[in-house]
This record gives structure tokens, C-alpha cells and sequence, in this order.
């Protein structure tokens, strides 16, 4: 009913969801997802110590990538079963700036996947893993996912309650706040340590040996720290500027601790020692020298506000000029892009000039083209008149010569004839004179009929010759 009735407000305007402890199911995880499906405004959602289940919180997921602050810690869910659909979640977010997974079981396996997951979240400054019971080895694969990352975003990292006893744990955490110079806060409390843990942890405040340790505040309460492992922490925090905030409380340290060590610590703002085997006059001790820490920073303050103050009117005197200059900037850029102005009509001009001439020039070329496509044509045509005009001269030629050959068998035949005739002339004329005389006059009319022939010949071999001349083609076999 609630989701339903902030589904249908005009102005829906809810940034923040908080249903803490409201006895939510596996069914509400889907009304849930519904909801973040069609609204646009919620940045922040608060579900935890309800028994969504796995089924709910995996239902859920999918719609909260663009989350701010999403918490789902003591809701029932498994590692096993939620890791795919978180790790989805995160490799999409790009808002989500805090996550809660607090009380929730994690077993190695699916946390490493989570671990991978964190570390690519570019966004995420918050992460609660307390209760998860990751134990020595789920510490150890989020450490190393955490410095395997190109991108350090992490400011906020809750380990509290996860049975990290083994020095292992000490010793990647160690590592992480040596390399991981983004986080400002580590909770650690809950865990077993011990001496030999915070002796491991101590290395690292170190400015020495670590100078990239940038963490504010270290909670280690109920770690079961002793005397010596508080001592030799405070001993490394003598010369550390950075930390600010220690909280030691529910632990075994006792009047043997040197107070000498807790005057050393002057940039400490907050020291928790409660719940310790130490005296009233000890807790005093270290309460005024905590005290006194926060009273310097204060007596600090109006010197570096002093400091600051002449320094903001230096700052002013440069901004006065820096204004003056800013004016001076000003008019030239109005100049240049009076200018720039001026440029881009003439190039608007230009451009316009260049396109009439183009299409002037598309226009004659299409002209051109289509004059050069009819003078194609034309020559086509023409060299299909050639080419019938020489197969027909060739055809007359051929004709040409195959009379004139015919012609010249003919004059040899009259030759043949005639030199017969002449050979039975000579045999009349011995035999008949008056046959002699007719011959001679056959004979007379042959030579003249052959002479004839001859003429004809030539003419043709003159017009034959006039006609290769006139081709200027060579039609000789």
C-alpha cells in the first residue's frame, strides 16, 4: 500500500526510503524492484534487519543501480546465492556511494567475486561488511581486489565481528592501509587480534616506514589488545599526523600501560579507553592530554586565521588585478568574435559563390556530357557506315577482279584462237587465196575486238586504281 501510494503522487519528491526492521519477505524484495523500476527520484534505500531472504534481496538488486546509499545488511541473504546479481549491480552504478552487507553470510568463494565487484566500483567511497563472517581468508582476497584496483575510491571500510584472529589478517590489512592511501576510516572492532595483530597494524602509521598512510580514524575495541600491543601502537602514532580519532575500548590494557606514550600523541582528537582494566587517574590522564590536543588546535586556529586573513588580501589584490585583465580579455574576445563573426558571413558568402558555381559547372558538364554522348553516337554510327562501305568496295573489288580475270581468259582464248586461225590461214592461203582473204579480214576484225578488249581492261584497271585511291585502302591480295 505505501509503494502503491508513492507510486501514484503527482509530485513524487522522496529522496530516502528507511524500512528498518519492518518484517519485509522475499515477496515485498519484488514490490520493491517495482517500484525503483518506475520511480526517478529515491537516492537513498534503507531495508535492513528484515528477512527479505536471498530470493528477495536478488529480486531487488537489479533496480538499484542508480542508488546512492543502498542497506542490506541482516536481511537472511547468502553470498552463494546473491554474489551474480550483485556484482551485476555494481559493475552498472556509477552513484552508488554507500553499501551495507552487514550481518549477511559471506563464504570465500562468492566473496571474491564481491571483492572484485568493490574494487571496480569507482563510485563507492562506503562499504559494511560487519558480521560477515569472512574469517582470515575473505579478509586477505578483499585486501588484495582492493590494491589490484586502478581506480582508489574507498574512504569507508567496516570489518567489525568477522573473526579475524589469524595475523594474516593483520598483516593484508597492514599492507592495504600502506598502498590504499584513499581510506580514512577502518573499523576493526570485534576481532580477535590481539597483541600480535595490532603489532602487525602498528608498522603501518608509521611515517617512517609507511608514508602513505592517510587513515583518520581506527576503531579496535574488543580486539583483545593487551598492554604491549596498545603500547608499541601508540609508539608508531607518536610521530603520525595523520589519525585523529583511536578507539581502544572493551580491551585488556591496565596501569602498566606508559601514559608517557598517550603525551606523545598530540595530534590525537579522540582516544577511547573505556571498558579497560585502567585506573580513574589513568582514563583522567589520557582525557586532559586528548584534551589539551583539541585545545592547541583551537588556540592554532586565529594565528592560521590570521595568516589566512593576510593571505585572502594578498589573494584580493591579484583578483583586482586578475579582474583588470579579465576585462582586457573580455574586449579582445569581443573583438574575435566580432571578427570570427565577420568571418563566418564571408565564409557563408563564400560558401554560397562556391555553390552557384558548382551547380554552373554541374549544369555545363551535363551539357557537355550529353554532347559528347551524341558525338559517341555519331561515331558509332559512322564506323558502322565504314565498316559496311569497306565490306561492300571489298565485294565490288573482289567482283572487279574476278572480271577482269575472266576477261583476260577470254583475250588468251581469242589469242589461242587467233594463232589457230592464223595457222589454218596460213594452210587456206596455200590452199584457198579468196578463204585467205575472208580469214584475214575475221582475223582483222578479231585483232580489233581483242584491241578492244585490251582498252577495256585498262579503263577498268584505271577505275579499279581510282577507287583504291579515292578509299585509301589497300585492297591488294
Amino acid at each position: 500500500f505505501l509503494l502503491g501510494a508513492l507510486s501514484r503522487n503527482p509530485r513524487p519528491a522522496l529522496i530516502s526510503l528507511n524500512l528498518c526492521q519492518t518484517s519485509l519477505g522475499a515477496e515485498a524484495g519484488r514490490h520493491l524492484a517495482a517500484f525503483l523500476a518506475r520511480d526517478r527520484t529515491l537516492l537513498n534505500l534503507d531495508v535492513s534487519c528484515n528477512p527479505l531472504s536471498s530470493q528477495g534481496v536478488c529480486a531487488l538488486l537489479p533496480q538499484c543501480a542508480r542508488l546512492r546509499l543502498l542497506d542490506i545488511g541482516d536481511t537472511g541473504c547468502k553470498g552463494e546465492f546473491i554474489h551474480s546479481q550483485l556484482a551485476a549491480m555494481m559493475q552498472q552504478t556509477t552513484s552508488l556511494v554507500r553499501l551495507s552487507l552487514a550481518r549477511n553470510q559471506f563464504d570465500p568463494k562468492p566473496l571474491r567475486r564481491i571483492a572484485r565487484a568493490v574494487a571496480g566500483c569507482q563510485s563507492l567511497t562506503s562499504l559494511s561488511l560487519e558480521g560477515t563472517e569472512m574469517s582470515t581468508e575473505g579478509a586477505t582476497m578483499l585486501v588484495e581486489a582492493l590494491l589490484a584496483s586502478q581506480v582508489q575510491s574507498l574512504t569507508e571500510l567496516d570489518l567489525s565481528c568477522n573473526q579475524l584472529a589469524q595475523v594474516e589478517a593483520a598483516t593484508a590489512l597492514a599492507h592495504m592501509l600502506v598502498r590504499y592511501s584513499t581510506l580514512h576510516t577502518l573499523r576493526l572492532s570485534q576481532n580477535a587480534l590481539g597483541d600480535a595483530g595490532v603489532f602487525e597494524l602498528a608498522e603501518a602509521f608509521d611515517p617512517t616506514i609507511a608514508p602513505g598512510c592517510e587513515l583518520h580514524t581506527l576503531e579496535l575495541s574488543r580486539c583483545r589488545v593487551g598492554t604491549a600491543g596498545a603500547g608499541h601502537l601508540m609508539a608508531k602514532l607518536a610521530n603520525n599526523e595523520r589519525l585523529r580519532v583511536l578507539r581502544l575500548g572493551d580491551n585488556f590494557l591496565d596501569d602498566s600501560l606508559d601514559l608517557e606514550l598517550i603525551d606523545h600523541l598530540t595530534h590525537i582528537h579522540e582516544l577511547q579507553l573505556t571498558g579497560n582494566r585502567l585506573s580513574y587517574a589513568s582514563l583522567q590522564r589520557a582525557s586532559q592530554a586528548v584534551a589539551r590536543n583539541r585545545q592547541t588546535i583551537r588556540d592554532k586556529e586565529p594565528c592560521a586565521l590570521r595568516s589566512e586573513m593576510h593571505r585572502m588580501l594578498f589573494q584580493e589584490t591579484k583578483l583586482s588585478a586578475a579582474k583588470e585583465q579579465v576585462h582586457i580579455d573580455l574586449a579582445e574576445v569581443e573583438e574575435r568574435q566580432t571578427a570570427t563573426n565577420n568571418a563566418i558571413r564571408d565564409l557563408e558568402h563564400l560558401r554560397t559563390t562556391e555553390a552557384e558555381a558548382r551547380q554552373q559547372v554541374q549544369k555545363k558538364i551535363q551539357v557537355e556530357d550529353m554532347e559528347l554522348g551524341d558525338m559517341r553516337q555519331r561515331r558509332e554510327e559512322l564506323a558502322a557506315k565504314l565498316a559496311q562501305t569497306t565490306k561492300e568496295y571489298a565485294q565490288r573489288q573482289h567482283d572487279l577482279r574476278e572480271t577482269l580475270r575472266q576477261r583476260e581468259q577470254e583475250l588468251t582464248d581469242l589469242q589461242v584462237k587467233s594463232d589457230d586461225i592464223e595457222r589454218r590461214l596460213e594452210a587456206r592461203r596455200r590452199e584457198h587465196p579468196q578463204e585467205l582473204l575472208n580469214l584475214k579480214d575475221r582475223a582483222k576484225a578479231a585483232f580489233e575486238e581483242a584491241a578492244q578488249f585490251q582498252e577495256h581492261a585498262k579503263a577498268m584497271r584505271q577505275q579499279l586504281k581510282a577507287l583504291q585511291e579515292k578509299g585509301l585502302i589497300d585492297f591488294k591480295p
